[in-house]
């Protein structure tokens, strides 16, 4: 961030900059000349998006990046002769001409490299595991176990067989080929470097800093074996020929370049070390030592010497490595041997301060500068401390008291020392002392028991001479002696220890006085003395177990808390809220009815309610139907919380920035699970980024839900200005959520914007009406004051709102507050917008509805990318769907496009909110066989984004594209977007993948329903453009168009059949029945064999079929009368759902088989939960089938085993499973299906027939899912 005035001028014209924001995702430009500091990226005054900055010049127009003009300026230097600034790489002086020459440098040893350095196997950062997981439907979780695994890259994955990603414990063979599928959603731009590239650039290993190669395998140093690097195959090859000859090779190349480059003839003479080629290594290893003479590279030169079996140099060489090791050692030692001498004189100068003297009223010890006897009371006159240098003879200098003692021999004067040697001088002197003769032991008392000896305790008392107090004589005995100084004890003589030993002595409590009368005053074990006056016996004390008791009680403790984490216990009694599912304990307690539809009554939120109770946060649910209430499945309920009141942080749903949610899932009226979540500041929209946080309390009876958090759980939460959104989900396609946001604090205000123009005329006119009103039954002392209100406007736009506040109250708990706009000069057909930007409350506010989009005065001629769809009235077509889509969101109401010479425009439209994006992008299903608990399918995404997808066929008279719907698209516009926000939008073209082009500019619009777009395609290249609309959502359940026709009338309605959540059966579904045949047909494409005289018959219009089985196999034979042309390209498929369990797309029980008119090989497919894939081995080997044109149509035959049918070879009888049929005439006939009204999809089981099985004499077989798809393709194409 740097200040305005810091941007440097214009490089051209030295004029002012200033700062522009070119919003990538509204597509508004504004000059931002208001601000006062930028960084390098800014945000959209429109749309609050952060871009790129540049800057634009005010005279010369010209822009600039912003480190062209805001980054580091570029260093320059004065010119001797004039003084102008020149750059610093300037070769002459612009204003005298003067040439520069470069100084030259003394030739020394090139300065170290700075190398980029290699991965070691194994190794990956966060980074990394991101990547990975941009894969659909791989989480972090399965991210890191494929790092783990050394897939670190998506070009490792791509590359990899499905059989090594299946090794992975965390994927399995499943979820290996689901990875590989899905990778081809991932656009994998190759980093490749060239061959010029891998043989120059230099690495070194991270573990010891050798130099080394891009393409070596591991360090010839430490023996690190190096992550495999994005090398093309065949350079690869060529390089692995022989590694250790061009890593040599590598090594020559580069010492060319760089002679005087040490690290290079290190890493050298050890490479030819592994070689054998001693002679070579040695000079390579002598040549690094004249550059740098390491202690590393010495060590090297003795390897190489002993491999040379040289053993005179070897041992020379080495003997003079370990010499320098010795050397550095002992000065090492000399060192710490500084360090404690002078240790050592700071405890004897501690010591030598502590010289005594006698009370002379009460014979207690005295200090030197003690003025008050602690014992008696009695004044004494205090006598200068002893001096440090005098050692301990100046504590023997007090005059002795009787009985005498000799004094000691009197020692040589000493010559002037520095401090610390005459410290360690004294205590050498006192360690030579002869010791003194030990008195007698004192008769020990009778009423005590002698302390046990231990050895510690007789090697202690070896050291340390403890003098005991002299036992009171009985009377007439005389009063004992006067007592004399305390004196330090003299230890047997003694060499002095070595610096280590003493290292570990020191002073204990060396100046301090206990209870007023003994002291410890000197060095322990044997190096000083204790004043024993006080003492009568010693103890050495026991090991204490205090320590050991404690880390197992804190062991203990850890245990109790992590359980009492992940079983949390109820609310007490003393709360008012009981989570037992009754809704009872709510009465009088105030809650929201505000009802929220939805398709599922089961998730139609009515009623719902948030109650704060000390630490605990109660929450209720009421729907209008039961709470998780479904029967097979589960239902989800969630309350997102924003703890910090930031929407930019944590999951972004419904304009909140959630940092937690309380998930309640389950089925038939019981929960499930119920879990408390965290998002990290930076989820955004990534609902894999969610942590479990702790287990709570929560309980369903009827129509109500009550589950219940604790804020401790809840870092930061705040009654008042934490923020909560509840919502519900049925994992079926319907969702509903509440209707505001609310805190714990009861009340919440909702603002409904309702524009009242599409056109504004001249003048002043209302144009946007805010409809006020209370969210909730207001307390009787309640007023809530809801303003002064504040807009966004168009630029020129006068806004007046006929109040600037309102309030609320009981008697008046709603108002309205009319926007009147002015628009004067304005240019015609000029786009207007008005929206509401704030407006403070007591209360938190939910703005809903759209404001005001309209023109100035007129409509504007032809078609304008500007978000207000007035010009495509006439132009837009109605979409119908033989199947409802339950999501408004995805369900395509109108589509229109365009194509001439002024652009390629496009139009689409839904019945509901678009880009509403998933409340919870995940699926949750009842684990196999029943039971508590519930699995998540991987979703193919996981962030929750609406998509918009337009397929193009710029031109239909070629086949040039991918087959979609229809059209051989070459050209798709994808638009992303949830919480009614854009979040992307690319094109691609079709290269044998979908690969993107941003050179084909894009620019698109949206409102409340709708998206418009217009991108740059060659005028020259379209010719009889077609299109095909589709939006998805995270699951790829969604709706499809028909195909649109952009020259055409009109484009034909309805749509195609996409994937949707519906029934698991199509509509109007029929039934066929296999019955037992007399025998086997022969699979030939004659539907006239004798044979099935007793089959099971089906019909519909234009197509007519045989089923039925024989031993376990079942026959399908199908007449397409519709289709009355031979054409080799015709084809017809055949359907199976083993466990009739419908869904939005082929699972793995579904088959498909096929076959082409006029062959007998059949292609037989296999669902992986999102699209169809090759059957292989899962199909049985006998199946087969056979297509021909007989009879004047075309007949398709087919063979196949009950286990392809219904999962097993021994059905029960009358079992049903989803059947169809479908059949293309290639040559232009059309779509023939049978099985239901709907019509059945070639990707959708959910609208699939049925096919029963029959009552067999031997055997029972189950038909859980049949389904026959016949498919025609064809080619529309220009008149």
């Amino acid at each position: 961030m740097i200040r305005a005035a810091d941007i440097r001028p214009c490089p051209n014209c030295a004029s002012r900059v200033v700062p522009v924001s070119n919003c990538n995702t509204c597509g508004s430009v504004a000059v931002r000349p208001d601000v006062e500091e930028v960084d390098r990226r800014i945000a959209c005054v429109e749309c609050g998006t952060e871009n790129p900055t540049l800057f634009v010049c005010e005279k010369c127009n010209n822009r600039f990046l912003f480190e062209e003009v805001a980054g580091p300026a570029k260093e320059k230097f004065a010119c001797i002769l004039c003084g102008t600034f020149v750059e610093v790489d300037a070769k002459s002086c612009p204003a005298c001409g003067a040439i520069f020459e470069e100084e030259s440098k003394p030739a020394t040893a090139a300065p170290r490299k700075q190398r980029p350095k290699r991965r070691v196997r194994g190794e990956f950062a966060d980074p990394d595991v991101d990547e990975i997981a941009r894969i659909p439907g791989v989480g972090r979780a399965k991210a890191e176990a494929l790092c783990r695994a050394g897939f670190n890259a998506l070009w490792k994955i791509k590359r990899a067989t499905d059989e090594e990603i299946g090794r992975i414990k965390a994927i399995g063979p499943r979820g290996a080929k689901t990875i590989k599928d899905s990778l081809r959603f991932i656009l994998l731009l190759p980093r490749r470097k060239s061959k010029e590239e891998v043989l120059s650039e230099e690495f070194t290993c991270p573990l010891c800093a050798c130099v080394t190669s891009l393409f070596a395998k591991s360090c010839k140093d430490c023996g690190a074996e190096f992550d495999e690097e994005e090398i093309d195959d065949a350079i690869r090859k060529e390089v692995e020929k022989e590694a250790d000859r061009g890593l040599l090779a590598f090594y020559d190349v580069h010492l060319e370049e760089s002679p005087q480059d040490a690290a290079l003839w290190y890493a050298r003479a050890l490479l030819l070390l592994d070689l054998g080629e001693f002679q070579e290594a040695l000079r390579s290893i002598d040549g690094a030592i004249r550059l740098d003479p390491s202690r590393r590279s010495m060590i090297v030169r003795s390897r190489v010497l002993s491999s040379m079996k040289d053993a005179t140099k070897a041992a020379e060489a080495l003997r003079g490595t370990l010499g320098g090791l010795i050397e550095e050692g002992e000065a090492r030692v000399e060192v710490a041997a500084d360090e404690e001498v002078r240790a050592t004189s700071d405890a004897l100068e501690a010591l030598t301060s502590l010289a005594v003297r006698e009370c002379p009223t009460c014979g207690e010890g005295l200090l030197p500068d003690a003025r008050v006897c602690p014992a008696c009371g009695a004044k004494v006159e205090p006598v200068p401390a002893p001096s440090p240098e005098l050692g301990l003879e100046a504590l023997e200098e007090e005059p002795p008291v009787p009985p005498p003692e000799p004094e000691p021999a009197a020692e040589p004067e000493l010559t002037p020392e520095p401090e610390e040697v005459a410290a360690l001088s004294e205590l050498e002197r006192m360690f030579a002392a002869p010791p003194r003769p030990e008195p007698p032991p004192e008769p020990e008392e009778p009423a005590e028991a002698a302390p046990k000896e231990t050895p510690e305790a007789e090697e202690f008392e070896e050291e340390v001479s403890v003098e005991e107090a002299p036992e009171p004589a009985p009377p007439p005995a005389p009063p004992p002696p006067a007592r004399r100084p305390i004196e330090a004890p003299r230890p047997r003589a003694r060499e002095l220890a070595s610096p280590q030993a003493r290292a570990r002595r020191g002073l204990i409590n060396g100046k301090g006085l206990i209870n007023g009368s003994g002291r410890v005053n000197g060095l322990v074990n044997g190096l000083g003395f204790m004043d024993s006056s006080a003492l009568t016996e010693f103890r050495l004390p026991q090991r204490s177990l205090l320590l050991r008791y404690g880390i197992v009680a804190g062991s203990l403790l850890l245990a109790f808390a992590v359980a009492a984490s992940l079983f949390p216990a109820p609310p007490g009694n003393q709360l008012a809220i009981a989570i037992d599912g009754n809704p009872g304990d709510w009465t009088g307690i105030p809650k929201y009815a505000d009802p929220s539809p939805a398709p599922d009554p089961n998730v139609a939120i009515q009623v719902y309610g948030v109650y704060p109770e000390g630490n605990f946060l109660s929450f209720l649910v009421q729907v209008s139907g039961q709470a998780l209430g479904d029967p097979a499945g589960y239902d989800a309920f969630y309350a997102f919380i924003d703890t910090d009141a930031s929407a930019a942080t944590g999951f972004q749903v419904g304009g909140l920035g959630a940092d937690y949610v309380a998930q309640v899932y389950g089925g038939t009226g019981r929960v499930a699970s119920a879990t408390l979540f965290a998002f990290p500041p930076n989820a955004e929209l990534n609902w894999s980024r969610r942590l479990p946080v702790a287990g709570i309390s929560a309980a369903a009876s009827g129509s109500s839900l009550e589950f219940g958090v604790r804020t401790d759980d809840l870092a930061g939460f705040s009654a008042t200005g934490s923020t909560i959104l509840i919502g519900a989900d049925d994992f079926d396609g319907a969702a509903s959520r509440a209707g505001a946001a609310i805190t714990a604090t009861f009340g919440a205000v909702r603002i409904r914007q309702v524009p009242l123009l599409s056109v504004v005329p001249s003048g002043t006119a209302p144009a946007l009406r805010l409809d006020i009103s209370a969210v909730g039954v207001m307390g009787a002392s309640d007023s809530w004051t809801v303003g002064p209100f504040s807009f966004s406007s168009t630029t020129g736009l006068t806004v007046t709102p006929s109040s600037i506040r309102v309030t609320l109250t009981p008697a008046s708990p709603s108002a309205s507050v009319t926007v009147s706009v002015s628009a004067i000069g304005l240019p015609l057909s000029t786009p207007l917008a008005v929206s509401l930007l704030a407006a403070p409350a007591p209360r938190p506010i939910t703005v809903v509805g759209e404001g005001l989009e309209a023109y100035y005065v007129v409509v504007p001629p032809g078609i304008r990318v500007d978000g207000l769809f007035l010009d495509w009235t006439a132009r837009g077509t109605a979409d119908t769907d033989p199947v409802p889509i339950v999501r408004g969101s995805l369900d395509i109401a109108r589509f229109g496009g365009a194509a001439n010479a002024s652009g390629t425009f496009f139009m689409l439209q839904v019945a509901g909110p678009l880009y509403e994006g998933s409340l919870a992008p995940q699926k949750l299903v009842p684990a196999p066989g029943g039971g508590g608990g519930g699995t998540s399918a991987p979703p193919l995404r996981v962030t929750g984004e609406d998509l918009a997808r337009v397929y193009i066929d710029s031109n239909s008279s070629d086949s040039a594209g991918l087959f979609v719907a229809g059209i051989y698209a070459d050209t798709m516009v994808e638009v992303r977007g949830a919480n009614g926000r854009l979040t992307s939008q690319a094109v691609f073209r079709w290269q044998s993948g979908w690969v993107p082009a941003p050179t084909v500019t894009l620019q698109v619009a949206k409102n409340a329903t709708a998206l418009e777009g217009s991108l740059g395609l060659n005028p020259a290249t379209l010719n009889a453009t077609e299109m095909v609309f589709e939006t998805t959502d995270w699951s790829n359940v969604g709706d499809v168009t028909n195909v649109l026709l952009t020259r055409s009338s009109g484009p034909p309605g309805g749509t195609r059949g996409a994937p949707t959540l519906g029934p698991m059966d199509g509509s109007d579904a029929a039934t066929a029945v296999a019955k037992p045949l007399s025998g086997d047909p022969t699979v030939d494409g004659d539907c006239s064999d004798s044979v099935y005289s007793g089959a099971g018959t089906f019909s519909d219009t234009g197509i007519a079929g045989k089923a039925g089985t024989s031993g376990s196999y079942v026959y399908i034979c199908v007449d397409v009368t519709a289709d009355g042309d031979s054409d080799g390209a015709d084809e017809g498929r055949i359907y199976f759902d083993a466990l009739h369990d419908g869904g939005a797309a082929p699972q793995p029980d579904d088959r498909r088989f096929a076959v082409f008119s006029g062959t007998s090989t059949i292609v037989a497919s296999k669902g992986d939960g999102s699209t169809w894939v090759a059957c292989d081995s899962s199909c049985d080997a006998g199946d087969g089938a056979s297509g021909a044109f007989s009879g004047a149509h075309e007949v398709y035959e087919f063979k196949i085993r009950f286990t392809d049918v219904w999962g097993t070879d021994t059905p029960s009888a009358g079992q049903e499973a989803g059947f169809a049929v479908r059949a293309i005439d290639a040559s232009g006939g059309g779509v023939t299906t049978w099985g239901s009204t709907s019509p059945p999809s070639d990707t959708n089981p959910a609208t699939w027939g049925h096919i029963d099985a029959p009552e067999f004499q031997d055997i029972a077989v189950p038909l859980a899912g049949v389904l026959v798809l016949f498919v025609l393709f064809r080619r529309r194409r220009a008149a």
